[in-house]
């Protein structure tokens, strides 16, 4: 699916996700890499082989790469819209005079990266979430700014 401007409409604000999304596997990554070069070394065959140190170091952070690049997050001056999946792509627009709240979270650890999470609430559903972007602060008032400006 490929993100296309309706008449009359331009993009206010898109979401990025920051470093620290990736901080548990690439460290996982970085633990698993010794084994790795061990079982390269090892002429025993006593330990596993050195593909599936690979498979096992490297998957998590391969996997989160790919599921952060293939999510997309925007504001435009007539609707958010958001995109995820990796293999299987889903896509919804909710139009910002839709909106009914806006519900911002952010823990210690993620007010230090400013990285949070908003959920995003219409009048009929459980919310649309937006997990992992830098500065949800900025993205909620320019969200809100939007919804109010479409409704008065």
């Amino acid at each position: 699916m490929a993100f296309k401007l309706r008449d009359n409409e331009e993009i206010k604000m898109k979401a990025t996700f920051h470093w620290s999304d990736y901080l548990v596997a690439g460290f996982w990554a970085f633990i698993c890499t010794p084994g790795f070069f061990v079982s390269m070394a090892d002429d025993s065959n006593r330990m596993p082989s050195p593909v599936f140190f690979a498979i096992v170091a490297y998957a998590p952070l391969l996997y989160k790469i790919l599921k952060n690049r293939s999510k997309k997050y925007l504001i435009t001056n007539q609707r958010l819209y958001i995109e995820n999946g990796i293999l299987t792509k889903t896509a919804t627009d909710v139009p910002l005079n839709k909106i009914n709240d806006i519900a911002f979270s952010q823990n210690f650890i993620e007010r230090l990266f400013d990285v949070g999470s908003l959920s995003i609430l219409t009048g009929n559903d459980k919310g649309n979430n937006v997990k992992g972007i830098v500065n949800p602060e900025g993205f909620r008032e320019c969200l809100s700014k939007y919804c109010n400006h479409k409704a008065s």
